[in-house]
């Protein structure tokens, strides 16, 4: 009888799904241009470039006044990697896919999704041009958020969309406690206690919570 050894690609299979349930932060981040790589006969390399919509100005009166369409792009590259490597021996690669996804898959997955999940958090603090509140002082208002989300809104984000928020456990506990006395729905109010989170479509935004999350210092400006 001929032995039934474990394929990379059902490890793979197994390992894809574990890893994107480990991912908090980064499984909120926008994946449109996920189909651009990889496309078997279209590989475009680990760039793509993303357009720009143009910007017009406009003017008053009747006169004509043309202005040039000018769309620029910004590229979106694959340059980062990071992986976990682990040698099998042909025991481990007998074990039932199931044994070994817990022996082996999750402790491997879990220690990349964090990585991944704590490298986009850096990424979005250094490259977010925006703030509301006050650093190092952990959020505890209904009104931090709904502000957050209203200036999202003043500066363009699509009607329709619901914005995200992540939170160190610690925060998410600190919000939980200062809503759980306000006025909401009855459903709303038991999440409050049944979890220690705060409920889904509060403030305008979708919670969730990462230990991960970036803690960034401030320098001498005020």
């Amino acid at each position: 009888m001929a032995n039934q050894l474990l394929t990379i690609s059902q490890i793979t299979n197994r390992a894809l799904p574990v890893l994107a349930n480990e991912c908090v932060l980064t499984d909120k981040f926008n994946r449109q241009y996920d189909k651009e790589f990889g496309i078997k006969g279209k590989k475009i390399g680990g760039t793509c470039n993303v357009r720009i919509p143009p910007r017009y100005v406009g003017t008053f009166g009747p006169a004509l006044n043309v202005e040039p369409s000018t769309e620029n792009y910004v590229p979106v590259n694959i340059l980062y990697q990071y992986h976990v490597d682990i040698q099998f021996n042909t025991i481990n690669m007998l074990l039932d896919i199931d044994d070994f996804e817990e022996r082996f898959l999750h402790p491997a997955c879990i220690a990349v999704g964090n990585r991944v999940d704590s490298d986009g958090a850096y990424f979005a603090m250094q490259n977010t041009a925006n703030r509301l509140g006050t650093p190092g002082t952990t959020p505890t208002a209904f009104k931090n958020f709904s502000d957050a989300r209203a200036i999202l809104a003043a500066e363009g984000m699509p009607k329709g969309m619901t914005p995200t928020s992540v939170l160190h456990p610690l925060a998410m506990s600190s919000m939980a406690d200062s809503l759980k006395g306000l006025f909401n729905p009855q459903a709303q109010l038991s999440e409050h206690y049944e979890t220690g989170l705060v409920a889904a479509k509060t403030a305008g935004a979708d919670w969730f919570e990462d230990p991960n999350i970036a803690n960034y210092s401030t320098g001498t400006l005020t």
